[in-house]
């Protein structure tokens, strides 16, 4: 016989959860005790899920894609939702943690290295190559007066405009050969994320393409190694961040030697996962992750030099 009606949905219930919307038997007015029991429940639940998660991941190379694959979810975090916790946890730490270390352990510049690096003038003026002979220009306003002087076929395109405007913008801004790079770098590495977030589907499009004749794998199960082992890589140079500010700090040679070593340790770790997941000889597995590092190296340097040209454009 039903009791009560879920407080959700309105179906009546026939034990501790709701049979249509998955809603559990609480009352509708919570004690504070309550409150905190569930909030700490929430996190010892997702803590637990999280070291089974990482345990998988690294202690099994390959298994918890293929566990994902064969529906063995419940006890894992989702491959999206990890991916995003991880690299979220990256990019904050990159910012807020490592950034400011790295910036305190640098010696500070004396007032009259600082004078005499800033009062430093970039290589101007610039060469332009429209019209018959190379010109140069040393200013924006230089640069559109010669664009006055030329006929309609040979001047510069409005994008072309663009870039000697932002060209020189940035020279007046940073005069500082250094100073420009740092903010360069910085708003590169702010756009990352947004880069990733394109670049991660067209990774799993590459292995697709190399496993054509394999019809077991779909497309979204590219997709899922290829999130767990962005993950795997996040997690790595987190700790290899670590690793270099303790480089940094110290001064011993053995934490370079630690550093390069996790990261040899990665690249097996990727083709151990790499052959365990698409179930291959190592010695045809060795070829085809070749093949695929070459196709993901050429995406990522097109991504990266990409971020870094609208950097330049945006800072």
């Amino acid at each position: 016989m039903p009791t009560k009606p879920c407080l959700n949905c309105g179906t009546y219930l026939t034990g501790n959860f709701c049979s249509y919307c998955g809603q559990k038997d609480l009352p509708a007015k919570e004690t504070i005790r309550a409150l905190i029991g569930q909030f700490m429940g929430g996190i010892l639940n997702y803590d637990s899920a999280l070291v089974k998660t990482m345990a998988r991941l690294f202690g099994a190379p390959g298994k918890l894609s293929t566990d994902y694959l064969k529906g063995q979810r419940a006890r894992y975090i989702h491959p999206v939702r990890l991916y995003l916790f991880i690299s979220a946890l990256f990019f904050i730490s990159l910012k807020y943690i490592f950034d400011p270390l790295e910036k305190s352990q640098q010696p500070k510049p004396e007032i009259e290295q600082t004078a005499s690096t800033t009062s430093e003038e970039k290589e101007l003026p610039l060469e332009i190559n429209w019209g018959d002979s190379d010109q140069k220009v040393s200013s924006y306003a230089e640069f559109l007066a010669q664009q006055d002087s030329l006929p309609a076929a040979k001047k510069a395109s409005d994008l072309e405009h663009a870039v000697v405007a932002q060209f020189f913008r940035v020279n007046e801004a940073y005069p500082n050969d250094a100073d420009m790079s740092a903010v360069l770098l910085d708003q590169a590495v702010q756009m990352i994320p947004q880069l990733l977030f394109v670049l991660l589907p067209l990774l799993a499009l590459v292995n697709r393409i190399v496993f054509f004749r394999r019809k077991k794998f779909w497309y979204m199960d590219h997709a899922v190694f290829v999130l767990h082992l962005a993950t795997s890589l996040f997690i790595t140079l987190w700790v290899i961040s670590w690793v270099d500010y303790g480089e940094l700090a110290h001064g011993w040679v053995g934490w370079s030697w630690i550093s390069n070593s996790l990261t040899l340790l990665w690249l097996v770790f990727y083709l151990i996962s790499f052959t365990r997941f698409y179930e291959l000889s190592w010695k045809r597995s060795l070829a085809l992750w070749v093949w695929v590092g070459i196709g993901h190296s050429i995406l990522l340097a097109i991504g990266f030099g990409t971020v870094l040209v609208l950097s330049f454009l945006w800072i």
